[in-house]
């Protein structure tokens, strides 16, 4: 079988770092010892999470997004000597991969921005009534006309109740969540259900893990399940997500079920 490893931007810039002869902190040197041992035949590293999310914190247009690609490229296939590497796809296909990913980018934020603007408040400080607070989480995905078993309003839910992981991703204020770093995490989900939808279609056999320094991150989508992601003939993809009880610690067992039953999670 082989394995697809995603890079994170932190993992690429401890690549970086490594490359151009900076000392790697100590903290990070576990990571890039595990970077040395992947490069072998069966291991196939891409970029393409690093890239798409960019180096500027904020939606970027085609020209910043191929510069990123141009230069992540280059530092990615110098590291790597025996795994296979999807630079040279990319940039061979790299005004097209620009266009479509700063449509999706945009998309994307556009879609759950204002959401976790609004839920943020809600989330940063609950109280003692969570059903309140949970009730009214569902009604602003419910305006917004989002799927309560999406994983942005499922991580609001689960940084409700007592969640670690995703309020660590999330990282709700007072004042407002700072939604392009929150939904550039949680979209990498979207971004591996893509993935696993088209190695099925192409009948291939390979197991996807991310890598990354964000334990907070990693944790959070440790507890998602993939259960199924297919392409549709109409072009459109059909996911279906589980997510374990421990993202809702304060819940117990069987309200954490009724909880799911509600967003129809699984």
């Amino acid at each position: 079988m082989k394995e697809i490893y995603l890079l994170d931007r932190n993992v690429v810039d401890v690549i970086k770092n490594s490359i151009v002869g900076k000392k790697v902190c100590s903290d990070k040197l576990p990571m890039l010892k595990r970077l040395k041992t992947l490069d072998n035949p069966n291991s196939i590293i891409s970029p393409i999470l690093s890239i798409i999310e960019g180096q500027t914190s904020k939606v970027e247009n085609s020209k910043e997004v191929l510069k990123t690609l141009e230069k992540e490229s280059e530092i990615i296939a110098r590291f790597f000597n025996l795994a296979k590497v999807d630079t040279s796809y990319l940039i061979d296909n790299k005004h097209k991969f620009c266009n479509v990913f700063c449509d999706y980018t945009s998309n994307v934020m556009d879609e759950h921005s204002e959401f976790l603007e609004k839920v943020s408040s809600l989330i940063y400080q609950s109280g003692k009534d969570k059903t309140k607070v949970k009730n009214e989480i569902i009604k602003l995905a419910l305006d917004q006309k989002l799927n309560l078993n999406h994983y942005v309003v499922v991580s609001c839910l689960a940084c409700l109740y007592g969640s670690r992981f995703a309020r660590k991703v999330l990282k709700p204020k007072r004042n407002g969540i700072n939604t392009y770093n929150a939904l550039s995490d949680l979209s990498i989900i979207s971004k591996i259900c893509q993935m696993k939808a088209s190695l099925v279609k192409s009948n291939l056999n390979a197991r996807i893990e991310l890598l990354t320094l964000d334990q907070g991150l990693k944790n959070l989508l440790s507890n998602v399940v993939i259960s199924e992601a297919l392409w549709l003939e109409d072009g459109s993809l059909k996911v279906s997500l589980a997510y374990e009880y421990c993202l809702f610690p304060d819940l117990p067992h069987n309200k954490y079920l009724k909880l799911m039953k509600e967003i129809g999670g699984k």
